[in-house]
């Protein structure tokens, strides 16, 4: 479900949302004695980086050396003259942090970053129990894991918006529907929801009624589409 909207990421909260899971998760580290660890880690990730990056750039200057391109620094046309301003620079993620660390020393947290990182490690979980969900073929099951990442999303991750909420509510609560959330980043775009195919075109024309009803002013742009799942992508 469409709700109209459109906005670059850069123009929302986005960026400080990433800001603060990344400080959440130093804070965490730190309280557990794991930070050093952790950072030397991420510093050698980022130094083999620009090391295969430094190793690129030498191999295509020799390439264009041996064609008579010339040995201009202005020569590669590219950007291909080392990392741009950030890159390279070790920092840590939630995904650095155990679940025992959060739960122990979460409370510690500034409350957004606290919530942040409550969002990650439910995010986690409910990433999981879908997986066993879908496999099972419990429907009911991993529609209400959607709906909780929905409101997770906007009360721990705090994203979204008034438009983008109102439309998660309207079509969880749509009949024939099994659970919702945001799709993507959340902050401006879409829905994306679970039905039963038998109900599915119903829901459909009953949340486009209900939304543009009550957002007038995004009717022309808002949309319902009913897709079907596909076998995914995989290596052939």
């Amino acid at each position: 479900a469409f709700s109209g909207l459109r906005e670059a990421l850069t123009a929302t909260g986005y960026n400080r949302r990433v800001d603060e899971c990344c400080s959440a998760a130093a804070s965490l580290l730190a309280a557990t004695g794991a930070a050093e660890e952790a950072t030397e880690e991420a510093a050698e990730a980022a130094a083999e980086e620009a090391a295969e990056a430094g190793r690129l750039d030498a191999g295509n200057e020799e390439a264009a050396t041996s064609k008579g391109a010339g040995a201009s620094s202005s020569g590669g046309g590219g950007g291909a003259n080392g990392p741009s301003s950030g890159e390279g620079e070790a920092s840590v993620l939630l995904s650095d942090v155990t679940r025992e660390a959060f739960e122990a020393h979460g409370n510690s947290l500034p409350d957004n970053e606290r919530k942040r990182a409550a969002h990650y490690f439910g995010e986690t979980s409910r990433v999981v129990a879908g997986v066993a969900a879908w496999r099972r073929g419990d429907l009911v099951q991993l529609g209400a894991l959607m709906t909780a990442s929905g409101i997770s999303s906007i009360d721990n991750y705090e994203c979204g918006c008034g438009p983008m909420d109102s439309l998660r509510a309207i079509v969880a609560e749509t009949p024939g529907v099994f659970g919702a959330r945001f799709s993507g980043a959340g902050f401006r775009g879409c829905i994306v929801a679970l039905a039963a195919p038998e109900h599915a075109a119903t829901a459909a024309a009953a949340i486009r009624v209900k939304y543009t009803s009550s957002h007038p002013e995004l009717a022309q742009c808002a949309d319902v589409v009913i897709t079907r799942v596909g076998a995914g992508a995989r290596f052939h």
